[in-house]
């Protein structure tokens, strides 16, 4: 029963402390606050100086990064239609209308990419939206009896 307790209140004030870094960073404006014990090249926050033996947080103990953060969007991929003999052009031409919102002339431009290049790129997405489009044309094929492949590699 004392070790919970314990365990109790260190989760209780790790989380006070978090959300007082947070409301920190918050109220400084575009700086961004930095941590003792973190990198400060991943603009994580970070204390200056110990805040130990009760003694309040200052302004002046807390170390701020100027500027905007780094921030790098999610990787992007390319979904990729590979070429068959047996999946009609109409039927590229379909999933390409239905699951890359394409428009009858973009849809006949892929397909015929697709058809004398081998392969074709449909659109370019964050992985979970590749994957998932990915998984519906297959679907959508195999529903149809056409073996059309989707692939997507990283841009």
């Amino acid at each position: 029963m004392r070790i919970a307790l314990v365990l109790a209140l260190c989760v209780k004030f790790r989380v006070l402390d978090i959300l007082l870094t947070v409301t920190i960073v918050r109220s400084m404006g575009h700086g961004t606050l930095i941590h003792g014990n973190m990198d400060v090249d991943k603009n994580l926050p970070v204390r200056v100086s110990p805040n130990g033996g009760g003694k309040k947080q200052t302004e002046s103990d807390v170390a701020v990064k100027e500027g905007p953060p780094d921030v790098t969007g999610p990787r992007k991929y390319k979904v990729i239609l590979l070429n068959d003999d047996y999946t009609t052009m109409d039927f590229v031409v379909e999933v390409l209308k239905r699951f890359f919102s394409k428009t009858g002339e973009e849809a006949v431009a892929v397909m015929l990419q697709v058809h004398e290049e081998g392969k074709g790129v449909c659109g370019v997405y964050s992985h979970e939206i590749a994957e998932t489009k990915v998984a519906q044309v297959h679907e959508f094929a195999r529903t149809g009896g056409y073996p059309l492949k989707c692939t997507m590699e990283p841009l």
